[in-house]
């Protein structure tokens, strides 16, 4: 009964790009994955083309490349981008919290107790 309070649930979030998100949209899309990815919930990004798109999957493909060189610090490809249909999509995995915390702790020049003493005091 213990063990399965302790449990979590890992849930798929999926977020919808298009081949035109403008940067301001793109921003925003970003915020919300690293803030699902930040959480421990796998993301879906979903890249969906209508009508004429289709005839420019490497836009989509270029989006994608971009949003996996932005997240490569906190987040691991799980499946590499593929098309289903007339969507292109991949999933994203969180890095494990430890790694983060050892990346914040090189970023401000504390040692890996310093930070986790920190951590428990903002919990």
């Amino acid at each position: 009964m213990i063990k399965k309070r302790k449990q979590k649930k890992n849930t798929v979030k999926t977020i919808k790009y298009r081949p035109g998100t403008e940067e301001g949209d793109y921003q925003i899309k970003f915020r919300n994955l690293v803030k699902f990815l930040d959480n421990g919930d796998k993301v879906k990004v979903s890249i969906w083309f209508r009508g004429r798109e289709m005839q420019h999957r490497e836009l989509g493909m270029e989006m994608l490349d971009r949003i996996e060189k932005d997240t490569e610090e906190f987040a691991n490809v799980e499946q590499k981008a593929k098309m289903e249909g007339r969507q292109l999509g991949m999933m994203l995995a969180p890095k494990s919290k430890r790694s983060n915390k050892l990346r914040l702790s090189e970023l401000f020049g504390l040692t890996y107790l310093d930070v986790l003493s920190a951590v428990k005091c903002l919990v």
